[in-house]
């Protein structure tokens, strides 16, 4: 869910500007760094087109920077505001695709600069564990309604999740293996507790504004995440990762007819990105899974990444058109 459409912070600029720029703007960043990924990983094994790969990573590497440098701007001209953002219920947990994005760059980073992939995921590493302690902590001490439960609160459990996906391209196996076995862990226990509680918000609850409808599709991403960190970290397990590849691709046939049916009659909002992750991640995980897969599993990566760069590819000219709108009316 989209803080966008609730929390007292809320923004609809997507792109730097005058006006206040959530937290969750980060999740623009994970879907195209893990689309990136997805391009670099079929360019090594189906010789796709390197320079898609090439440009999207760039693409997410700056959109981090410039980014980062607005939350830190935010943060000594606004820190009541951000500290508003950071505190709220239902954006709280947004935060953690700050923590996530750290993680996702180094595999983008790692084949020209060790260093500072290694310096980003210690950062985003440490970020992620200690958010996710907070904001878990946060929900045990109770004071939350019905209303605040979004699917934005499975963001910590994918950031723990996240952690160990570029272990193998830092060269930190296996003196780091135990680490992956702890988020594997760590998810298997939270994801379905926190499902629960969505699944439960969304029967019990008032219908979802259009800004919550993208977010539901987070549901699929500790599926998706998990069977790279299986496929990576321990191979001797194919067919557990590629079972979980396949939940996680059931989960996206779930839900993303229901956000384009309920999206039709909508204008385009700058919260959508946060579909891009869940369907990257997806995506990457198949590219990961083709050698137990067989055609059909060659199919479903290759489908996979032509709907995920499509999806992407709108969401882009939709921020475009969007922040063109806000410029001229500002």
């Amino acid at each position: 869910m989209s803080a966008a459409s609730t929390a007292p912070v809320a923004s609809t600029s997507v792109l730097p500007g005058s006006r206040f720029v959530p937290i969750e703007r980060f999740g623009a960043v994970m879907g195209l760094a893990t689309l990136a990924h997805a391009w670099l990983l079929a360019h090594a094994r189906y010789h796709a087109p390197w320079l898609i790969g090439a440009l999207l990573a760039a693409l997410a590497l700056l959109l981090f920077v410039v980014l980062g440098l607005r939350t830190l701007w935010q943060w000594w001209r606004m820190p009541l505001r951000v500290r508003a953002e950071w505190a709220h219920p239902q954006s709280k947990p947004l935060v953690g695709t700050l923590w996530i994005s750290l993680l996702l760059l180094p595999l983008l980073l790692a084949p020209a600069n060790m260093l500072a992939a290694r310096v980003l995921w210690g950062i985003g590493a440490l970020g992620a564990l200690a958010w996710a302690w907070h904001t878990l902590g946060s929900w045990l001490r109770g004071r939350h309604r019905l209303a605040h439960i979004n699917a934005a609160w499975l963001i910590p459990v994918v950031g723990v999740l996240d952690i160990p996906l570029a272990l193998p391209a830092l060269r930190w196996l296996p003196a780091l293996t135990p680490l992956a076995a702890f988020a594997l862990l760590f998810g298997a226990l939270f994801t379905p507790l926190v499902s629960a509680l969505i699944f439960a918000r969304m029967a019990l609850g008032r219908a979802l504004q259009p800004a919550q409808l993208a977010a539901l599709l987070i549901l699929a991403a500790p599926a998706a995440v998990a069977s790279s960190v299986l496929r990576l970290v321990f191979p001797a397990w194919p067919m557990l990762a590629l079972g979980v590849l396949l939940l996680a691709v059931f989960l996206l046939v779930l839900l993303l007819p229901q956000f384009a049916r309920d999206s039709r009659a909508h204008d385009f909002e700058a919260a959508w990105w946060t579909l891009s992750f869940p369907l990257a991640a997806t995506t990457v995980a198949a590219q990961l899974n083709t050698p137990w897969g067989g055609s059909a599993g060659l199919c479903l990566a290759l489908l996979l990444l032509a709907l995920t760069s499509a999806v992407v590819a709108a969401l882009l000219l939709g921020s475009l058109r969007l922040y063109w709108r806000g410029s001229r009316a500002r």
